[in-house]
């Protein structure tokens, strides 16, 4: 019974908030109830498989120059793990990484401004498992949207 209030219940009046909007213009919402074969491609993604490659396609990563060393570490710490398909609606643009160094003596986490789609990384990283738990501070700290 608990499971079924946090599941069903707890959304219920959400939806039908949600569903009387949609209804409240010319009954959008039962007639893509009715008809939700013709709507699926527009609510639905149908793209393929996300690949490494097309995963990196969605972003503009900002090396440092071919051969430095800055470049290699830049290389080793961007080893994307793809989502199962891209976002439905894609990006208004590509996604942008930067990288910046640790200064001595200071622990930078990586952070990223959702407005301009841009993400910041630290360089520096030997193991994966360090960034990948300097990534996880950065998230649990983070404050939420829009809170400073």
């Amino acid at each position: 019974m608990c499971f079924y209030h946090h599941i069903i219940n707890r959304v219920a009046s959400m939806v039908q908030q949600y569903t009387a909007g949609l209804n409240s213009c010319g009954h959008f919402f039962d007639l893509v109830s009715a008809n939700w074969q013709q709507f699926l491609t527009i609510f639905c993604s149908t793209a393929g498989k996300l690949t490494r490659q097309t995963f990196r396609g969605l972003f503009l990563i900002d090396w440092s120059p071919e051969g430095s060393n800055d470049r290699e570490e830049e290389e080793e710490e961007t080893i994307f793990q793809p989502l199962d398909h891209p976002p439905a609606l894609g990006f208004p643009r590509k996604c942008e990484v930067h990288f910046f160094d640790q200064e001595p003596g200071t622990r930078r986490l990586p952070y990223a401004s959702t407005c301009a789609l841009f993400l910041y990384l630290p360089r520096g990283f030997r193991k994966e498992e360090d960034f990948a738990d300097m990534m996880s501070t950065a998230l649990v700290r983070s404050l939420g949207f829009g809170k400073v």
